[in-house]
């Protein structure tokens, strides 16, 4: 069972991932603004808003399975209690 210190070990693993995957996307506007016509992402018919939310989803996502397999480890590393 979860317990709100278990849930609240979560938020960095869901913050990092997705402030760090931010940083290259918001470097390369500031320092080119015209980068998407340049790599050819003009052409793809989705919208920008559409196209950052899903990102912070797979990074969300990343930090929640990151969190997930390490509380796993460390179950599995407690030692079992006698009966």
């Amino acid at each position: 069972m979860k317990t709100a210190s278990n849930l609240k070990s979560l938020a960095p693993f869901i913050a990092i991932p997705v402030i760090v995957g931010q940083i290259p996307s918001g470097l390369a506007m500031a320092l080119n603004p015209k980068i998407i016509t340049d790599i050819g992402l003009d052409i793809l018919p989705v919208p920008a808003w559409f196209f950052n939310s899903l990102w912070v989803v797979i990074y969300a996502g990343m930090g929640i399975t990151a969190w997930k397999i390490l509380s796993l480890e460390k179950a599995s590393n407690a030692s079992p209690s006698a009966f």
